[in-house]
């Protein structure tokens, strides 16, 4: 007979978790920025950041993905 576990809590103090696409993740600490600086009518430079995330749980996958930090829902416990 098959035994089934509660996952492990992976939301610490430290790394904390995310919620993106349905899917728990976790930030890898890698991060991405990007200076836009064309020429317009107002000349604003503009940075664009995305941070790479990866699967908590293992059983999910072990892929990585770039996506901007505004994407991400951030879990809490209550």
């Amino acid at each position: 007979m098959a035994q089934f576990l509660d996952p492990p809590d992976t939301t610490t103090d430290t790394k904390p978790c995310y919620i993106y696409e349905d899917i728990e993740v976790i930030l890898t600490g890698r991060e991405a920025t990007r200076t836009n600086t064309e020429k317009t009518r107002r000349s604003v430079n503009k940075t664009e950041t995305k941070v790479e995330i990866t699967p908590a749980d293992k059983l999910a996958g072990t892929w990585k993905k770039w996506v901007m930090m505004k994407d991400l829902f951030i879990i809490t416990k209550k």
